[in-house]
């Protein structure tokens, strides 16, 4: 009877760690074409500024930080030919978190004619 009670306890204590497991995703796209940015970089970090994960987008603009705890996070979206972008949010008790569209707006960089 122990034995099973042993079995209960371990099986239950795994299931209440799976359950405390946050998940953060979005999408981003160009605020012109509304088209998806592939491989964007994405950051995840703390109030402090240090980096807590990272990753890039996938071949649709989507990206999902996993296994994250509660706080006050920002994301920073980078990719080349566009402007940086910032968003702060902040993690309660939810367990699934979605941003929606992250809209990256291109940097306007105008270049002298060549003679």
């Amino acid at each position: 009877m122990i034995r099973y009670l042993i079995a209960l306890y371990f099986l239950l204590t795994v299931q209440f760690g799976i359950a405390q497991s946050i998940k953060l995703s979005g999408q981003v796209k160009d605020s012109l074409s509304n088209s998806p940015i592939p491989y964007a970089s994405i950051g995840l970090l703390d109030i402090d500024n240090k980096v807590i994960d990272g990753m890039m987008t996938d071949s649709l603009g989507a990206f999902r930080f996993s296994n994250i705890k509660k706080g006050k996070y920002k994301i920073n979206v980078k990719f080349i030919g566009y402007k940086q972008i910032h968003r702060s949010i902040e993690i309660k008790d939810q367990k699934k978190i979605h941003i929606g569209t992250l809209l990256l707006a291109a940097a306007g960089q105008n270049l002298q004619e060549v003679t």
